[in-house]
């Protein structure tokens, strides 16, 4: 086994020593691209076996490979062979790129990319997510652009309960329930602002019914992708 593959399972497998291997493992990891079009097509058993590893233990919400074509970007990291390892999938919006659906193919080459990744995309302009759950930890823990609550609601265009912290709502997800999320990233036209030191108005928006789900794929997905990394990190 090399160096690289030693370090690739200790980052796995050690959490509190995963944020010292990460920085080394950045130099070697996999080469990533975008794909989009008809190019996805090319990709699409590969991907969806990934899915379906990453999520078989929690549940899947796309139905048929066919479903995956709903994201219109696929940034996929490949090996020297030229086989993907982790992906991430995202649908653009008025605001840019909305990540929902990522993983890995269960490789320890693929789960490192995979956080590599998930860290990365926190940074780049243009792109945002809602999070919860261990992806929410992990956005905190890296300094991730934080999107004050109500301007979440905004770009959403959905009932969201605003939090007292400013940041953090609550809204119902079709087919799951009420979950407390929060958007981080870089939307585009969007002002953020620092987890540490939030400045969001905190007066309260109207309530939302307990009865009421208004969700869409994508945001179940990334919702299901945040309990997949809690499962597997």
């Amino acid at each position: 086994m090399s160096l690289r593959q030693q370090l690739l399972r200790l980052a796995h497998q050690e959490a509190p020593l995963r944020q010292f291997l990460v920085p080394l493992l950045r130099r070697a990891n996999l080469k990533c691209q975008k794909v989009s079009g008809g190019d996805r097509a090319s990709y699409l058993d590969s991907v969806w076996g990934m899915y379906q590893t990453t999520y078989r233990d929690i549940g899947t919400g796309v139905a048929s490979p066919q479903g995956l074509f709903k994201y219109d970007l696929w940034s996929l990291c490949l090996d020297n062979q030229g086989t993907p390892k982790a992906f991430t999938l995202s649908v653009h919006t008025p605001y840019g790129l909305k990540t929902g659906l990522s993983g890995f193919d269960g490789s320890p080459e693929g789960k490192a990319q995979a956080l590599i990744s998930l860290k990365a995309r926190f940074h780049e302009p243009g792109v945002y997510s809602e999070v919860s759950h261990k992806i929410e930890a992990i956005a905190v823990a890296v300094g991730a652009p934080v999107i004050c609550a109500r301007d979440a609601g905004t770009i959403l265009k959905k009932p969201i309960v605003l939090l007292e912290d400013g940041v953090h709502y609550q809204r119902n997800l079709t087919g799951v329930g009420r979950v407390t999320k929060m958007m981080v990233g870089r939307p585009k036209g969007v002002a953020t602002t620092n987890i540490r030191n939030p400045q969001c108005s905190t007066e309260r928006l109207d309530s939302l019914a307990t009865q009421f789900d208004d969700s869409d794929d994508v945001d179940v997905h990334a919702h299901l992708a945040s309990l997949v990394y809690s499962h597997l990190i």
